[in-house]
């Protein structure tokens, strides 16, 4: 059972499960090969998979939660009426693989920012639709 499981208030339900884009393993990977043959790829392929298999990012119906580390935690949690901007950062590359950046800012705390997203277009729009219906 993951992390975010584990603390599902009563009722609470996953609408949408945040994925890194298949880009951020073809780099690890990318590393991992031109790179093996020193130490040094070996262990930015590893750095990465390591944030990338550690890392939940769950939108619910109240609130969205973004749980990193595996020995260390490091959580962070945003009520969905307490959001006020979610925004979406992506270069032309990033458009045309339908990947992208996305930051959300909350009223009084600071920003949870996720890089290397999949289908960021689809993660903000169930974002807003969720918006909308705590309002």
């Amino acid at each position: 059972m993951s992390y975010v499981e584990k603390t599902l208030g009563e009722g609470e339900t996953i609408r949408h499960r945040v994925h890194y884009h298949w880009l951020y393993t073809f780099v690890a990977f990318l590393s991992l090969v031109l790179l093996g043959w020193i130490v040094i790829g070996i262990f930015i392929f590893l750095y990465m998979m390591i944030i990338k298999w550690t890392t939940e990012r769950v939108l619910t119906d109240f609130r969205f939660i973004q749980k990193t580390g595996w020995i260390m935690r490091k959580t962070e949690e945003i009520q969905i009426k307490r959001m006020e901007e979610i925004n979406l950062n992506q270069s032309i590359l990033q458009r045309i693989l339908d990947s992208g950046n996305v930051t959300i800012s909350g009223m009084g705390q600071g920003n949870i920012e996720m890089k290397w997203i999949d289908a960021p277009l689809v993660f903000q729009k169930k974002l807003n639709d969720l918006k909308v219906q705590s309002s």
